[in-house]
């Protein structure tokens, strides 16, 4: 890819969506989304039909239990027309014009992140401050046809709000959100509050969008930082991955921690992270099938040692370090980044960002490795 990846998905078939900054792949125009067949050669059909693809990045990719893709990201245009920020693509890459007919006018700013609930309803958080000309906060649902569930947003009242002071990120942004088996929702970005009230960079949503208040009692100060990367784990226990660097609540976590499922730490699982990560950001976590759990970001050191952006972790917190060995040297130290962390179902795990090496060879922005951390050649 000539350019950074931000999303990484695989279809039920097996066939990889990228999405992401790029506009070439292999030496071809490809417009911020591509989709691979399962053995890297690209669907070239799939681009076909998607035309002039898209005028800016790719960040989010979402796959509906009939096929079709949700796409959101920075972009106004897409094939030539005006596309504010989210379309809905056929499963042959064609868009589904009726579900942007009814988005509107569609959102004012950035769309970081989309998250399809069970039900069909599609969450969608950014850096926006309007959606379809009426003003929407960071976060807004949607059914399932593109019009808006304004129940949702009449219950989350102003929202997200506050002064995040970070350079390098544009104001109020939801960058990730995770659904709850019992349909609450998780909320982690960069804003310091939410519907009036100090709320810092995550909250829990109730499924009609009210707060989930004892949840965030037991957050207690919060986290001082960003929160990129949301996780639920199947006993329910949640990971929170971000550039938070000093304190949550008052004790010092280094770019990742494990709430139980109130809300409170678990300090036995910080305490085998020892350190935690250096100051650099996580941007992806990810829990495998046997409850190991793949952290990818821009670090350059866990707990001491040099660990360049990718790490996985035993259930418990402590480094697999065997699964190090076998990345060898790793990402490149310098200007790289993970964005994207993906297990395929037959243990794979596909690494898309911002690294043009790998281990000493040429890899541009993607590789897949094998469940050892081997490189799939």
């Amino acid at each position: 890819f000539g350019g950074s990846l931000y999303n990484v998905t695989v279809q039920p078939d097996g066939k990889i969506l990228v999405g992401g900054q790029f506009t070439t792949l292999n030496g071809n125009t490809r417009n911020r989304l591509v989709r691979l067949n399962s053995d890297g050669t690209e669907d070239t059909s799939f681009y076909t039909n998607l035309g002039g693809g898209f005028n800016n990045i790719v960040q989010s990719i979402e796959i509906q239990s009939d096929g079709k893709i949700l796409v959101g990201g920075f972009f106004d245009n897409f094939n030539g027309n005006t596309r504010n920020r989210v379309v809905r693509l056929n499963s042959n890459g064609t868009e589904d014009t009726s579900f942007y007919t009814n988005l509107g006018t569609g959102f004012s700013s950035n769309v970081h992140n989309i998250t399809i609930q069970t039900d069909g309803k599609i969450l969608v958080g950014g850096s926006f401050r309007s959606f379809n000309g009426n003003t929407r906060n960071s976060l807004v649902r949607l059914n399932s046809n593109g019009t808006e569930d304004t129940s949702f947003c009449n219950n989350l009242g102003t929202a997200f709000d506050g002064n995040t002071g970070q350079p390098g990120y544009s104001g109020i942004t939801v960058y990730s959100i995770y659904v709850q088996p019992d349909g609450k929702i998780l909320v982690g970005g960069a804003f310091s509050a939410y519907n009036g009230n100090i709320r810092n960079s995550l909250i829990r949503l109730n499924s009609n969008g009210t707060e989930d208040n004892s949840f965030y009692s037991k957050l207690g100060f919060g986290f001082n930082d960003l929160v990129n990367s949301v996780y639920v784990q199947p006993d329910g226990k949640i990971l929170v991955g971000g550039d938070f660097f000093y304190y949550f609540n008052g004790n010092i976590r280094q770019g990742l921690v494990r709430l139980n499922s109130n809300g409170t730490d678990d300090t036995s699982f910080c305490s085998n992270l020892g350190t935690g990560f250096n100051n650099d950001e996580v941007f992806s976590v990810y829990v495998q099938p046997d409850g190991k759990i793949l952290v990818g970001g821009s670090f350059t050191a866990l707990n001491g040692s040099t660990r360049n952006k990718l790490v996985r972790l035993n259930s418990n917190g402590t480094e697999d370090t065997s699964f190090y060995s076998n990345l060898g040297t790793g990402f490149e130290s310098t200007f790289s980044t993970i964005r994207s962390v993906y297990v395929q179902s037959d243990g794979k795990i596909l690494v898309g960002g911002a690294f043009i090496t790998f281990n000493g060879n040429t890899r541009n922005r993607l590789v897949r490795l094998n469940s050892d951390g081997t490189e799939n050649n």
